[in-house]
């Protein structure tokens, strides 16, 4: 597994030296914290990470000084709590990118840690294709899992996007509208956003399709073309739309459908894809039914 470069990077977190008095058990536990990760030592990142958050929340809780001298020092301390908070988010996220095998049980350890952290858009598509390894029940209960911390997190989404029409309608409203992580190229994000918004499209379009209901099937196929067309999708969408109005037509002789039926099927036996085959096999049979016309 590749490491991702979109991993949000923590820098100039230090273990204050005019504060180590304040925080000595947030600092020493942060200097093991980074050490663990440097040696990608997954079982004592799991272990510190955990104990880092609990440290760092409640230096967090400390009260500003009423003694005007001691705010600074104060603000200090909330500033070195909060980075180090961040940071166990990350160790957990940098770890389970470089040590796959630990992937599951750190990105479960980071969510329950804090749901809404910005370190799980970096590591989701990764944890969800190792549960997907364990089966789709596995990866589908990840992505839940999720979404309950962030509704809008655009690889769960599309992990429940497959069969289920509402997911696929929230990635693509999703996909429109999200702005740029940071630490993501605009050339990754455009490349990402585009195949999520044709794949969310497709989804939410194909169950009736695949459920041969056939009126719904033609309607939304036809809703979805504007999106579809000229994208690697478009020679199953014109398949579908050519069975939909084939089958629509013969059910009343309609042979004005049935042949609106055939045009479909040879725009998809003429690209390239996996209904191709099919597509083209549909056209002879349809021809002879229409008498070719």
């Amino acid at each position: 597994m590749k490491m991702r470069n979109a991993i949000l990077r923590m820098t100039g977190l230090i273990a204050f030296s005019g504060l180590v008095w304040a925080a000595p058990d947030l600092n020493d536990t942060y200097k093991d914290l980074t050490a663990a990760v440097e040696k990608k030592d997954a079982a004592q990142v799991k272990t510190l990470a955990a104990q880092a958050s609990k440290e760092a929340k409640e230096l967090a809780k400390e009260s500003q000084p009423a003694e005007a001298d001691q705010v600074e020092a104060w603000k200090a301390r909330q500033k070195f709590a909060k980075d180090a908070d961040d940071y166990s988010e990350y160790a957990l996220a940098a770890t389970g990118m470089q040590v796959p095998a630990s992937i599951v049980d750190l990105t479960d350890t980071l969510i329950a840690q804090n749901p809404k952290s910005k370190q799980i858009d970096t590591i989701a598509p990764y944890y969800l294709q190792a549960l997907n390894r364990q089966g789709a029940a596995k990866a589908n209960a990840g992505a839940q899992k999720i979404l309950a911390g962030n509704p809008e997190q655009e690889d769960a989404l599309m992990q429940l996007a497959g069969g289920n029409a509402q997911y696929a309608s929230k990635l693509v409203q999703v996909m429109r509208t999200k702005a740029k992580p940071a630490g993501v190229t605009e050339a990754a994000w455009e490349q990402k956003k585009n195949s999520m918004i044709t794949n969310g499209t497709y989804l939410g379009a194909v169950g009736p399709c695949g459920r041969n209901v056939w009126a719904e099937c033609d309607r939304a196929m036809k809703a979805a073309e504007p999106v579809l067309k000229g994208t690697s999708m478009a020679g199953t969408m014109y398949f579908y739309l050519g069975v939909a109005n084939y089958q629509m037509g013969s059910l009343t002789q309609d042979k004005a459908k049935m042949r609106e039926g055939l045009r479909y099927s040879q725009l998809a036996a003429g690209m390239p894809g996996q209904m191709q085959g099919q597509a083209a096999n549909n056209v002879a049979m349809m021809s002879k039914a229409v008498g070719g016309k």
